[in-house]
């Protein structure tokens, strides 16, 4: 292959990428079976900083309830792709949310900075609701907490619904005070664990952002985000990441070879 043509570079890059997908995608998708035995860590990890969190006055009393048994974090989120030519793939991909075109993905976090579920490509104009229902997180985390002694559950912003193993904020104009003020280090504690990671991947991998770049139709944007979200996971185990700096743990799988076993 001569690699002075560009045709040829692309069609390389191309393949390298499908190549690594079929090796990573089992892992990047659900990762929870290495999770779910550090998941009392991760509750341990939550707890502390919702205890010292400034302004904390049940410091020393009860957890809120939303946190009494949270260990992981959920999010959805959005990536922009160019406009397709295809006027049916247009529309299943128009969000009306944000007014772009985009697909969309659901992932769960932990607090050591290490995405351990990840579900879609979905089509852009579904609704975070709709990345639950069609992703089956709830029953992945069910799966993999079977036989074990206490079941813990992910914590989402307030577009999600409370489910057997979601928690999500509260929402309303007329929330109780007290709901309010046990709020506030939760919500630091979700955007810490959940929107750190996203920052990561668009430092390191800023070609994922660009729309021209990612062309439906022409090129395997979901492959791309699979193997991005999978490359990002590696280099939280090389070198560690600021989600588990804020909470003050280490990732859980402590090398590559434990990643990929």
């Amino acid at each position: 292959m001569g690699w002075g043509n560009e045709g040829n570079c692309c069609q390389a890059f191309l393949k390298a990428a499908s190549l690594l997908n079929e090796l990573v995608r089992d892992k990047v998708t659900n990762n929870l079976a290495k999770a779910v035995p550090h998941f009392e860590n991760f509750h341990e990890a939550i707890v502390k900083k919702i205890r010292n969190h400034r302004g904390n006055h049940w410091a020393e009393g009860p957890l809120p309830p939303d946190a009494t048994n949270l260990a992981l974090c959920m999010d959805g989120t959005r990536l922009n792709v160019g406009e397709p030519v295809d006027e049916y793939v247009e529309m299943s991909v128009y969000s009306g949310y944000t007014g772009t075109h985009c697909l969309g993905y659901l992932s769960l976090m932990a607090p050591d900075g290490m995405i351990v579920f990840l579900a879609g490509p979905f089509a852009g104009h579904f609704t975070d609701l709709d990345f639950v229902r069609l992703s089956g997180v709830n029953n992945a985390l069910y799966e993999a907490q079977i036989g074990r002694n206490n079941q813990y559950w992910a914590y989402g912003d307030r577009i999600f619904i409370d489910d057997t193993y979601i928690r999500a904020a509260p929402r309303g104009n007329n929330i109780p005070f007290q709901m309010q003020q046990e709020g506030i280090p939760l919500k630091s504690i979700r955007s810490q664990c959940a929107e750190l990671p996203f920052g990561k991947i668009a430092n390191l991998w800023r070609f994922i952002e660009w729309k021209p770049a990612q062309q439906l139709l022409s090129c395997p944007v979901a492959k791309h985000y699979q193997n991005i979200v999978h490359l990002t996971n590696c280099h939280t185990i090389l070198y560690g990441s600021l989600t588990g700096s804020y909470f003050d743990i280490f990732p859980h799988i402590r090398t590559l070879r434990e990643l990929h076993q």
